[in-house]
């Protein structure tokens, strides 16, 4: 399945560079709508604002809280927040929303859009290697993918 997902969102991020259609906007409307979902809802622990940024029939590709409906995800987001000590099963820490990197672990997104598609590109820092002294281990890269339906999230990868 991971790998399916990951095939997905390779496709979608190679289908939007070999458009030539590639816009990077930062300050774009829909770059800020899921910026605002992954700050305050997903890093932030907000699921209460879910609805604010999800389609009602906004369906999560994401293993961990597949769903075909906002209703569907919020309720499976709340149950993964119970489950994890601190209740921020995708990062961040308390108070860090609304662009409140600094009390964040999650270095701030490339942010790439085009049409109705928003991709974030978060690629971690070298840190050192706690099994090798002296040493770092791999940079990390992750993708996020978001089909909008008008100023609503509809779909979601990563």
């Amino acid at each position: 399945m991971r790998s399916m997902i990951l095939a997905l969102t390779a496709t979608a991020a190679t289908a939007i560079v070999c458009t030539g259609a590639l816009a990077e906007e930062p300050a774009g409307a829909k770059a800020k709508i899921c910026n605002g979902f992954m700050d305050n809802v997903i890093r932030g622990g907000k699921i209460d604002e879910a609805a604010k940024y999800l389609a009602p029939n906004f369906k999560d590709h994401n293993a961990r809280v597949t769903s075909e409906s906002r209703d569907e995800f919020i309720q499976k987001f709340k149950a993964l927040q119970a489950s994890i000590p601190g209740g921020r099963p995708f990062g961040g820490a308390a108070g860090a929303s609304n662009g409140d990197r600094a009390a964040s672990t999650t270095p701030a997104p490339t942010i790439v859009s085009s049409g109705d598609l928003v991709v974030f590109v978060v690629s971690v820092p070298p840190r050192a290697d706690p099994a090798h002294p002296g040493q770092t281990m791999p940079s990390p890269t992750h993708f996020d993918v978001f089909k909008m339906r008008g100023d609503k999230i509809a779909e979601h990868w990563d």
